[in-house]
């Protein structure tokens, strides 16, 4: 496998057509919010709507139990990927905010923040713009995917990437939509023109 160079960048980073960008986002305090299907089919739907109104494609993704990647790629010469991220990341905090509500939990009152002297407000995402790689290259895309569908493993969540219900590692081990669960986001994969370079020697996109 190819060493992963990663670096952290704003979304002011100039895009460039044909990049697929590689981001992650995390919880507040890397508290476990993104457990339980309730939780996560919301997510998807933020997501969803996101990448429609703002015209990118899902190519792959992981939601993890305290951050997710998502692995996207923008049909827009000058995508906008600040008010992507802001829209879903909006949508989903009010959801989970008024979730914690209604159930009692404990993590409502940790997740409020001082923002400042006098005014409190509800954290769910980690501060800053996340993190955010341009992708130019079919190995480097490549490396992204088996990157994602491999955290649920590395965290022992599961012993088969396709065993973890909330990612795109099952789309992959059979390159179709039939028979995937409703609740996931629309994942799109690659074009068919990638898919040869996609799935030569790359076992890990099968299991």
């Amino acid at each position: 496998m190819s060493k992963r160079i990663a670096h952290r960048k704003t979304f002011e980073r100039r895009h460039q057509p044909g990049d697929f960008h590689e981001l992650t986002f995390s919880i507040y305090r890397r508290f476990p919010v993104l457990e339980g299907d309730y939780r996560l089919k919301q997510l998807a739907r933020c997501i969803d709507a996101a990448t429609e109104e703002l015209r990118l494609q899902l190519v792959a993704f992981v939601f993890m139990p305290d951050h997710i990647h998502l692995l996207v790629f923008p049909l827009e010469k000058e995508p906008d990927l600040v008010g992507f991220q802001a829209r879903f990341k909006r949508r989903f905090s009010r959801f989970v905010k008024e979730n914690l509500i209604e159930t009692g939990s404990p993590l409502l009152e940790k997740m409020i923040v001082r923002e400042r002297p006098g005014k409190h407000c509800f954290r769910l995402w980690q501060e800053g713009p996340g993190y955010d790689r341009n992708l130019f290259t079919m190995e480097a895309v490549c490396n992204s995917i088996e990157y994602l569908h491999a955290n649920p493993l590395r965290k022992g969540l599961c012993e088969r990437a396709t065993d973890w219900k909330w990612s795109s590692a099952k789309y992959y081990s059979q390159q179709s939509l039939e028979g995937l669960d409703g609740d996931l986001p629309k994942i799109h994969g690659l074009s068919k023109d990638w898919r040869g370079y996609e799935l030569k020697g790359r076992e890990f996109l099968l299991g």
